[in-house]
């Protein structure tokens, strides 16, 4: 009797039942008992090429037949590979538990592997902090650095003759002049020291745990490359050249020009570069030569680079953020007509040093960067109970309606569900009814009114909850 009934003559075939839990739970089961594992409820991952379902602590992973139409041979060799290579090197990714044929209605090839739990970066990109970023390039560095080291030739697909032969560029329309130059790049190109890659490190291929851990999936497509070709993808698709990655995966600063050279040399060579292009640089049509590409990439890099972000502050950043406050609450000394005579504490007028008293374990502060200026700042003070205060909300004069103050907000309710907060408390001039409104608009609600000795206003109290 057979386990596997469905009819497959072709890829349309596959492509209808490849997830389909009836059609291959006989299967699933005969496996797990051929391999001694134990046989629980059987679930749908998310889908690929082929049949791939999770089954308690394991996922089962069915390729299609090699009966069937199409030899998917290489793909099952090249896959096995790596994932013992990986294994073998520390690499983050799901440990190999099994690997055989059935022998059946067609001959399946199969693997069993670890079922990591987590979700696909994009799905979770949105809520990511800067400082999450960051790790997270710092961990596809180490990953890569352990992965794209020398091996065995593991693959029959010659990375630079699939470049030459590969019709995607012609799909995509782009001009004759830059097909011609790009033809005569390939012809021309030579490689270097060869190691393994995985080849197709995109968002759907990195799985991340609750603790922003890393494991890396699917490695199916994996080639024989210098490391520049498994580099080039990570910057570009993976990290779409945005700042905290790459400060992350590079240990700090880099240099446009050194990543736009990279891009330049290995664009050209790597398998799936080209739809990131066309999504990402501008009109196909307009891409007439490499010097219009590069410009475009250049483009793309610098804007990235120097955009505007948040990260936390040290000491070591206290004599420029204390400008930015200085700057920044000057146009509301100028609109209540204080001076240093009439109100010498207004922060308009805090010194250094009184910044620096405020420095304790419980004082977080963070500022808002363009590039390497920093344009806006505030900061939080654990208050305890879940409660924290936020101060010294600023942003210089030349960069406000841009949003960065909402952006230092959300930031700060972003800080404070991490340490698992449950309020923000603020203080404002009460008569300053813009600012109460804005605080209002982002959540924040009036809760009284204050008055001090030392403070020729009266104060407003906000306060935002989770």
């Amino acid at each position: 009797m057979m386990l596997f009934t469905e009819q497959i003559k072709h890829w349309g075939d596959w492509e209808k039942i490849f997830q389909s839990i009836p059609a291959f739970t006989p299967l699933i089961e005969h496996i797990l008992q051929k391999e001694n594992l134990p046989l629980v409820t059987i679930e749908n991952v998310t889908p690929g090429t082929n049949a791939v379902f999770r089954v308690g602590e394991y996922v089962v992973k069915v390729f299609m037949p090699l009966n069937s139409g199409k030899d998917y041979g290489t793909d099952v060799n090249v896959e096995l590979f790596g994932m013992k290579w990986a294994n073998a090197h520390g690499v983050p990714s799901p440990k190999l538990i099994a690997d055989g044929m059935v022998e059946d209605k067609y001959s399946f090839r199969y693997m069993i592997m670890e079922s990591v739990r987590g979700v696909v970066l994009d799905e979770i990109e949105n809520g990511l902090s800067y400082d999450d970023k960051v790790k997270f390039g710092r961990d596809m560095r180490e990953a890569t650095d352990r992965l794209n080291l020398p091996c065995e030739n593991f693959t029959p697909i010659d990375v630079l003759d699939y470049a030459i032969t590969h019709d995607e560029w012609k799909n995509e329309e782009f001009p004759e002049s830059f097909r011609a130059e790009l033809s005569a790049y390939l012809k021309n190109f030579r490689m270097g020291q060869k190691v393994y890659c995985h080849g197709d490190l995109h968002c759907q291929n990195i799985l991340i745990d609750e603790n922003m851990n890393v494991s890396i999936v699917d490695f199916a497509d994996a080639m024989y490359a210098p490391a520049e070709y498994e580099l080039v993808y990570i910057v570009s698709s993976l990290f779409e050249f945005q700042r905290p990655y790459m400060e992350g995966y590079f240990g700090g600063e880099y240099a446009v020009e050194d990543i736009l050279d990279l891009c330049m040399t290995w664009l050209p060579i790597h398998a799936w570069s080209h739809g990131m292009l066309v999504h990402n640089i501008g009109p196909v049509e307009e891409i007439t030569s490499f010097a219009v590409m590069r410009e475009r990439l250049r483009e793309w890099i610098v804007k990235e680079k120097y955009a505007m972000h948040i990260k936390p502050l040290t000491v070591d950043h206290l004599p420029k953020y204390a400008e930015v406050i200085r700057q920044s609450f000057a146009t509301v000394a100028s609109d209540f007509g204080f001076t240093r005579e009439n109100f010498p504490g207004h922060t308009s007028f805090i010194t250094n040093e009184r910044l620096a008293s405020k420095i304790k374990d419980e004082y977080y502060p963070f500022g808002c960067f363009v590039g390497d200026k920093i344009v806006g700042f505030a900061a939080l003070t654990d208050m305890g109970n879940g409660v924290y205060d936020l101060s010294d909300v600023s942003v210089l004069p030349d960069y406000r309606h841009l949003k960065y103050g909402k952006a230092l907000l959300d930031y700060a309710k972003q800080m404070v569900a991490k340490r698992e907060g449950s309020a923000i408390v603020l203080s404002i001039i009460e008569e300053n009814e813009p600012i109460k409104t804005w605080y209002a608009t982002n959540g924040f609600i009036h809760t009284g009114t204050s008055r001090y000795d030392h403070i020729p206003f009266v104060v407003g109290n906000m306060k935002w909850e989770k």
